[in-house]
């Protein structure tokens, strides 16, 4: 009888081990919150946007040709209020770009490694997340995306907010 018991006993706290290890690990898990506007002066794309990221976060903003050669690449660090403002130059105006926007955890300073997790493990699913490899190693990011659109140089430029998915190209005259 006592082995029976011990069994039991043995059994019981197997699953609890289980389940808090499980439960731990979902609430590591952290939701990030990002978005933002995109507004075109000429040759300047300017992205305002806000987060819920700590102070220090980076983020990437890339304009990709299409064909998917990257144009240009700015990092910014996120304000002590979750506020970051990226500033890109336009290689050439009347050309179409694809805009991200992007929580990256391999850019990241060690403070936001540590809630994040060094490959992005601790950020909670939802829809702009992204997971992507890199030299071997899976990742876990943030992405947002917006088209710019080729500017004839007269019009006053473009004003879009950024989406999970990139937005659909204009048709041609």
């Amino acid at each position: 009888m006592k082995k029976l018991n011990s069994w039991k006993f043995c059994l019981v706290v197997g699953m609890l081990v289980l389940f808090s290890v499980g439960c731990s690990r979902a609430s590591m898990e952290k939701d990030i919150q990002l978005s933002g506007t995109v507004k075109t002066f000429a040759e300047k794309v300017v992205v305002n946007g806000q987060s819920n990221l700590p102070e220090g976060a980076v983020i990437q903003a890339s304009l990709k040709e299409e064909g998917g050669q990257t144009a240009r690449e700015v990092t910014e660090k996120v304000a002590k209020d979750g506020t970051f403002s990226i500033v890109l130059k336009r290689p050439v105006l009347n050309e179409e770009y694809e805009l991200s926007v992007a929580f990256l955890p391999e850019l990241q300073p060690k403070h936001v490694e540590r809630v994040y997790g060094k490959k992005g493990e601790n950020i909670k699913k939802s829809d702009i997340v992204v997971e992507y490899k890199r030299n071997g190693k899976r990742y876990r990011g943030i992405m947002l995306y917006d088209r710019i659109f080729a500017n004839d140089g007269i019009s006053i430029g473009q004003q879009t907010i950024l989406s999970k998915e990139m937005p659909a190209k204009l048709p041609k005259p």
